[in-house]
Order: structure tokens, then C-alpha cells, then sequence
């Protein structure tokens, strides 16, 4: 990962610095990111820096003051010459210790972290999760503080399944480790979780604009109850990276519940013939960006 100094001078160019300068923030989880494939068109890149820069402001990272230029960030991103990759920007504030944190009068410096990984493997097979009693700390927000969330996921890999998905107290499904989830019920309605459950997911709002732009569907917010997902025609998670999976069935976590049985393998959803197409659509970033 390299790190960049930021500067919220109009044209400002990125300025290396040392990766030690972050790592104080980082040991204490106090910074927020975003994951986009990379090279992205220029609209799409902004909204992703607009919702990571709400988020650092949201995290008290960064100051409602601070207007960071995007045209010369997003610039200076296509000046390296990336190979087609997936690519994570990470805010960190340069701290020195907690003290520098806690002190609301120091103006702390944002620092840049730009991490490059490569593609992920596509596949639309259908996956199966493992639902998992569990509540993610600020989850409207996309921060570093996602430990405990890598090492659920990592059992449930050993234990054979695809990826893991949070139950809240109220016994509502939220969002996967880093996926949103959408539910396509009946009478042409899919159903998100409630912004102060789960992240604002922008794969997901591409999704769900094409559904409602295209398909005349209902978009609705609503605790994703299992008395609801039990009458869903089909459920999707939706991850910058990956695009958009079909899942197969949740196994929740309890020996005594069954398996909750959302889709056949086969996927016989009407719209699933569409599912290739939207993962095309919007891993080539055809559509308009417009979210």
C-alpha cells in the first residue's frame, strides 16, 4: 500500500509520505475505505470518494470544511498507469498517539492510502451462507475496525460455506461480511435493509435503480425479517468487486432451526436470465452513473 498526503488545495497533487505515519490510526481501526474496480470512469470514482469522504467526516476524521478535489485525485490515480485491478482508498488521519486523537482542538492531516489487489474470480453459481448472530460496529459506515467480521468469515469458509451474513438482536438479516444483501420479493419489490443497519451499498443502489429504471420495481427499506425472506422469490448479494451473486440457501445459527431454503440452486427466478447481463453491465461500467 502506498501513502499519499492530502491536501484540500484546488489541483493539488498527491504527495508521498511514509506508511508509518498511518499506522497509529490503523492499530486502532480509526479509518474508513472504499473498493471499486479499477480503471473506473470518472463519475463512478466520484461518488465513491464523495461517500468515503462523508464517512471520515462521519467518523470525525475529517471536517465538513475539508473539500478535497477530486478531478486531481482521480488524476493523479490515472497518472500511475494500473493495471485493471480492484482498488481500495483508505482515510486515515496521521496521528501520533490516542491523546492526538481525543483532542478535539488538533487539526490532524488526512492521509491516502492507495491498495491495489487483483480481480476476483467471477462466478454466478449460486452461494451458501451461514447466518451468524452479530451486530458490526457503526454499520452504515465503512471502516478499518473489521476484524471480528474477517475471522467469522474465516469459519465459515473452513466449515464449507461461501460467506457469512449478520443477524441482528431483532432477529432481522442485515448485510454479508462485505456484500449488501438484496431480497426480490413478490409483486415485483426488492427489499434492502434500513441505512442504520447495514452500509450504503453502491453496487446495491446501482442494482436496485436498474430493477426500478428498467423493470418498473418496487424499492422498498425494511428489516429483512426471516417471516420475510421466507416468501422472497430470490436473494442477491452485492459487492463492488464481485458485482452481484445468487445465494442458494442461509443456514442460520442455531442447530435447532433448519436451513432456510431461499432459492434452488438452479436459480428459477424470471430475472435470472438478467443476472449475467446486470453483472456485465455493471462490472464494464456501462451504465449510466447516475446514483
Amino acid at each position: 500500500m502506498s501513502w499519499y498526503c492530502l491536501s484540500n488545495t484546488p489541483n493539488a497533487v498527491l504527495a508521498p509520505c511514509a506508511a508509518e505515519r498511518a499506522i497509529p490510526a490503523l492499530q486502532l481501526g480509526l479509518a474508513v475505505y472504499t473498493t471499486l474496480r479499477w480503471p473506473a470512469p470518472e463519475p463512478w470514482f466520484k461518488r465513491h470518494w464523495q461517500r468515503l469522504h462523508h464517512h471520515a467526516q462521519a467518523f470525525g476524521l475529517a471536517s465538513a470544511q475539508e473539500i478535497f478535489s477530486e478531478d486531481a485525485i482521480y488524476q493523479s490515480l490515472n497518472a500511475q498507469n494500473l493495471a485493471p485491478c480492484v482498488l481500495r482508498l483508505t482515510l486515515a488521519p496521521a496521528l501520533t498517539d490516542v491523546t492526538s486523537f481525543l483532542d478535539a482542538s488538533t487539526v490532524l492531516p488526512l492521509l491516502l492510502g492507495v491498495q491495489t489487489r487483483p480481480l476476483p474470480k467471477l462466478t454466478l453459481s449460486p452461494l451458501k451462507l451461514q447466518a451468524l448472530a452479530y451486530n458490526r460496529p457503526w454499520p452504515y459506515l465503512k471502516h478499518t475496525s473489521i476484524g471480528p467480521e474477517l475471522l467469522h468469515k474465516k469459519s465459515a469458509l473452513a466449515k464449507g460455506f461461501d460467506d457469512v451474513v449478520w443477524q441482528n438482536a431483532q432477529g432481522a438479516l442485515t448485510e454479508a461480511s462485505t456484500s449488501a444483501l438484496l431480497a426480490l420479493m413478490p409483486e415485483k419489490t426488492v427489499l434492502c435493509a434500513p441505512t442504520q443497519d447495514a452500509l450504503d451499498s453502491l453496487s446495491a443502489r446501482w442494482l436496485m435503480q436498474t430493477l426500478n429504471q428498467q423493470h418498473q420495481w418496487q424499492i422498498c427499506s425494511a428489516p429483512l425479517t426471516l417471516a420475510r425472506l421466507q416468501q422472497a422469490e430470490g436473494l442477491v448479494l452485492c459487492n463492488c468487486a464481485q458485482g452481484f451473486r445468487a445465494v442458494s440457501s442461509i443456514v442460520l445459527d442455531s442447530a435447532a432451526t433448519p436451513a432456510l431454503k431461499l432459492l434452488t440452486p438452479a436459480w428459477p427466478h424470471p430475472l435470472a436470465s438478467q443476472l449475467t447481463h446486470w453483472q456485465n453491465a455493471y462490472l464494464n461500467e456501462t451504465a449510466p452513473c447516475t446514483i
